[in-house]
This record gives C-alpha cells, sequence and structure tokens, in this order.
C-alpha cells in the first residue's frame, strides 16, 4: 500500500494540503446550495501542494481523509468528490468503502444508490456549521 512518503512529500507539507483539502471538503458540506465538488476543483482550492485531479497523490489524500472521517462518524465525507464528466466518484471510492467493511452491489445502480446514501450522509453530519 502506498503512502505519502512514496510520493516524496515531507510530512509537513502532506499534512498541510491534506488539512487544507479537509477544509475544502467541509465548507462544500456546509455551503448553502448542496452540490458535489469535482476532482478538478478541488486541487484548485489546494495551495500547499501541486496536484493533479486525476493523480495517485490525491486519490491517496482522499483515501486517507475517508479512513479518518468513517472511523470517526461513519461517513465517507469524500463522498463529496466527483468526476466533472459524469458527477459520480471514481472507482476508488467504492473500492475502499469495501475495504472499509461496507456492502453494497457492484452493478451501476447499487453504487449510485450507495453514494447518493453517502452523499446525504456527508451533507446531513458535516453540513452543520460549527
Amino acid at each position: 500500500m502506498l503512502n505519502h512518503s512514496t510520493f516524496n512529500i515531507p510530512q509537513q507539507q502532506w499534512d498541510a494540503a491534506k488539512a487544507e483539502a479537509l477544509a475544502v471538503l467541509l465548507a462544500q458540506a456546509q455551503a448553502k446550495v448542496k452540490r458535489p465538488i469535482s476532482y478538478s476543483e478541488l486541487v484548485s482550492k489546494i495551495t500547499r501542494l501541486d496536484l493533479e485531479p486525476h493523480s495517485q497523490q490525491l486519490a491517496h489524500m482522499l483515501g486517507e481523509i475517508s479512513e479518518e472521517t468513517y472511523k470517526s462518524t461513519g461517513v465517507l465525507l469524500t463522498a463529496l468528490v466527483v468526476h466533472k464528466e459524469d458527477n459520480l466518484p471514481g472507482n476508488g471510492f467504492f473500492e475502499l468503502a469495501k475495504r472499509l467493511g461496507e456492502r453494497f452491489g457492484a452493478d451501476q445502480l447499487a453504487k449510485l444508490t450507495y453514494w447518493t446514501c453517502q452523499f446525504e450522509k456527508a451533507i446531513e453530519t458535516y453540513g452543520k456549521k460549527t
């Protein structure tokens, strides 16, 4: 399994970029208009690290955020992040969910239903301003 040191990124820089990504996702959950954010829009808001929308680095960062939010709330906050082409999360989202013990079918309808549920839970759980 990859870890951020695989990418030769200093710990402090990685942590700062991940904190930025988390803040963007929390702001997205709390926004007046409840909508997903695209991978490209997310990376454009991360200034501490130059990330590409479909990079392994971003996937790994989102995986870390997913594991942390799932552990604390049972909700995948990263359900808010989608491809702008089809408005759905990438396969990594579903693979991680299964590794965390979530159960849903392999067909597109089952994945869409699962993602919709996680998106709504993320808004409900993280959408409250603190």
